[in-house]
């Protein structure tokens, strides 16, 4: 089968690297943030580069837990960590950072690390609905505008902004288009080669992107047509929710997809969740859009988090999982309470196996996830 991409890179991360550098080269900014609540729209319209700065490594975690506690979210400390030990790329590479409000963890960490590069907290309304925790949302996409304006004394209108929306609006629309390849019998792109695609292509913009995604969009129709597929007509079909799965935490997919399990889709933030929803385009005032869009964003930390279940309800009905997974990284606590919901919505709204895994980004647990893996497939077996 022929790879998705021949630009020699074997890391999604050094492609996105690549990508970064080259804006940073020609004198554009990078900004980095932390989280898909961020209206990345915002950066582009002044023709930055966007960097996301989660950690994704158990390398730095041992620094980070000579300040932080070791009971808290491993991506939490990694982040740090990278931080601390002035190991991350990315964050050498951004001459900002903008901070999100999510959980307690991050919010505390920011703290720590705000006084070494130019930083700025965007504070996210704890309710998922009501306009009264959208026109604070507004008040703080309007403070980011001010913020990136002053720092690189560029001024952002609304042209600037209406164009960088429909930008991004065919970018997610055509990575949404690689999505629609996993929802055949048998998918025509792997989970594996999905999670290379995301890990640049939903951060970064310009002409090479969209033909890096035109060019692989073309090779997924070739597979079509030569029929050259993954997995077998057994495999159980697996939806993913729950944590961002990345870095050490993809241990999971590795163990799905050998123990015979069809990863088909992720509905967390590391997955289809931030291509979801575009914003609309063309209006008078597109910071309100923007906001609303990025306000809609269905994640745990927000209350009565009823956008969530109505996006898993969507995702089972367009792909067709036979069970669900959900991966909580440990000490992620706003996930793991939500669990208890999103259990009963996927085993009695949908009759559908449920798991939930609870890691870190060791790798220690392998095998005992493995054993629970292999046990939730063979109840899965697809028809």
């Amino acid at each position: 089968m022929e790879p998705l991409f021949t630009d020699g890179f074997e890391k999604p991360s050094a492609r996105y690297f690549s990508l970064v550098k080259a804006e940073k080269d020609a004198g554009n900014p990078v900004i980095g943030a932390y989280c898909c609540f961020t209206p990345l729209e915002i950066f582009w319209a002044i023709d930055a580069a966007a960097v996301v700065l989660c950690g994704s490594s158990e390398a730095p975690i041992a620094a980070a837990e000579e300040d932080l506690p070791s009971s808290i979210c491993p991506l939490i400390k990694s982040s740090y960590g990278f931080v601390k030990t002035d190991t991350c790329p990315f964050y050498k590479l951004a001459d900002g950072i903008v901070c999100e409000t999510t959980c307690d963890g991050k919010k505390k960490m920011f703290e720590l690390i705000k006084d070494i590069k130019p930083t700025h907290v965007m504070e996210l309304p704890i309710a998922a609905g009501g306009q009264d925790a959208l026109n604070y949302w507004i008040v703080q996409v309007k403070k980011l505008i001010k913020w990136i304006e002053e720092k690189f004394d560029r001024k952002i209108t609304k042209k600037m902004l209406n164009d960088a929306i429909k930008e991004a609006n065919h970018r997610r629309s055509l990575l949404l288009q690689c999505y629609e390849y996993f929802k055949y019998p048998l998918p025509y792109i792997s989970n594996t080669e999905m999670l290379s695609l995301y890990g640049f292509a939903s951060y970064t913009k310009g002409e090479k992107v969209k033909n890096i995604l035109t060019e692989v969009l073309g090779k997924l129709e070739a597979r079509v047509e030569s029929g050259e597929t993954y997995g077998s007509i057994e495999s159980p079909r697996i939806l993913i929710t729950g944590s961002p799965t990345i870095g050490p935490a993809e241990k999971v997919y590795k163990i799905i997809e050998e123990s015979g399990g069809m990863i088909v889709v992720s509905e967390a933030c590391s997955g289809i969740k931030p291509l979801l929803r575009p914003v609309e385009e063309g209006t008078n005032d597109p910071i309100r859009a923007l906001a609303k869009r990025y306000f809609e964003m269905p994640c745990s930390i927000m209350m009565n988090n009823t956008r969530r279940l109505d996006e898993l309800d969507y995702l089972i009905e367009e792909f067709k999982p036979n069970a669900v997974i959900e991966v909580v990284l440990s000490g992620c606590h706003t996930y793991n309470i939500e669990s208890f919901i999103i259990k009963k919505q996927i085993t009695e709204k949908h009759g559908l196996p449920y798991l939930k895994i609870e890691t870190d980004y060791s790798n220690s647990d392998m095998e005992q996830i493995r054993t629970r893996v292999q046990a939730l497939l063979e109840i899965s077996k697809a028809d």
